[in-house]
């Protein structure tokens, strides 16, 4: 079901997730939801993001507020943002900031470590500010360098530090090299 889903989904959104959200509860809807998710993300991130507080499996709720919030990031990344904040369940309402740091660190990463910083200091900071700097290091490692490097010293600063050398150094290694000198 989830092929079928997600090449009409292709052809026309609409229908397709009319579809789906009259199938039966169960894994076959699972899959076909995820199917469907990127398509409807892109196209209304809101509306996906709505239906997904009615979806009852925990996981396939995660993944569409995760889908939701990585595009609504691209489009609007402070109604995304007003909107994860009234997730009243703190895993999800984590999982959705870091999903939005790393849509926004995709095309605007100062603004997406400019948000991360205006978290709270805890785990929904912690896993945003990895998202952002994981997304910034595959275009600008010296700037995602920099912004870790402003971390306060400690566990979250090494992992920091050791996430951006590694992107680096998948992607050019002899200038990581070079920075870690």
């Amino acid at each position: 079901l989830g092929s079928v889903a997600s090449q009409w989904a292709g052809q026309d959104l609409n229908s397709a997730v009319d579809w789906v959200k009259q199938l039966p509860d169960g894994k076959a809807k699972e899959n076909a939801l995820n199917s469907v998710s990127y398509q409807w993300a892109q196209n209304d991130p809101k509306g996906l993001a709505d239906f997904a507080m009615t979806v009852t499996s925990k996981n396939t709720q995660r993944q569409l507020v995760d889908n939701a919030a990585r595009q609504w990031a691209e489009t609007d990344p402070k109604a995304a943002m007003a909107w994860a904040a009234t997730l009243s369940d703190d895993e999800l309402r984590t999982s959705a900031y870091a999903s939005l740091g790393s849509g926004w660190a995709q095309y605007a990463p100062q603004e997406a470590a400019n948000f991360v910083a205006s978290l709270p200091p805890g785990e929904a900071q912690d896993r945003a500010a990895q998202s952002v700097l994981s997304s910034w290091a595959s275009s600008d490692p010296k700037g995602a360098a920099a912004w870790a490097a402003e971390f306060p010293e400690g566990p979250n600063c090494e992992s920091a530090l050791r996430s951006v050398a590694q992107n680096w150094a998948n992607n050019d290694p002899f200038s990581a090299a070079d920075w870690l000198e």
